[in-house]
């Protein structure tokens, strides 16, 4: 718990809490087939989920799991264009659960 109010205190740089975002986006890219959450993410960088997800959103424009998300719609997407996978194969490799998600157009 000290170290939680260490990291979420004021004293960090901009520096670092830019670092621990990029962080956490090397761990989503890392992972992407696994099952990630924001409290996975959360421990694995060592600040709050609620911390987290704010400095996350205000870093760079979408919550963790908007970005875990478009990360693996455009690998999905790769995939599709340089493999002929089936379909249902696909969807299980890449977490794809809903097909609306599929619509999200935002950039990263």
């Amino acid at each position: 718990d000290k170290r939680i109010k260490y990291l979420n205190s004021k004293s960090r740089t901009k520096e670092e809490l830019f670092q621990l975002v990029t962080r956490s986006k090397e761990y989503i890219r890392d992972n992407l087939a696994d099952k990630i959450s924001l409290e996975s993410l959360s421990r694995n960088v060592g600040l709050s989920k609620f911390y987290l997800h704010r400095l996350f959103k205000k870093i760079t424009g979408y919550t963790p799991i908007e970005f875990l998300t478009q990360v693996r719609i455009e690998k999905a997407e790769n995939s599709l264009r340089t493999t002929k996978i089936q379909y249902l194969k696909f969807a299980l490799t890449y977490r794809i659960h809903n097909a609306r998600k599929w619509r999200m157009k935002k950039q990263l």
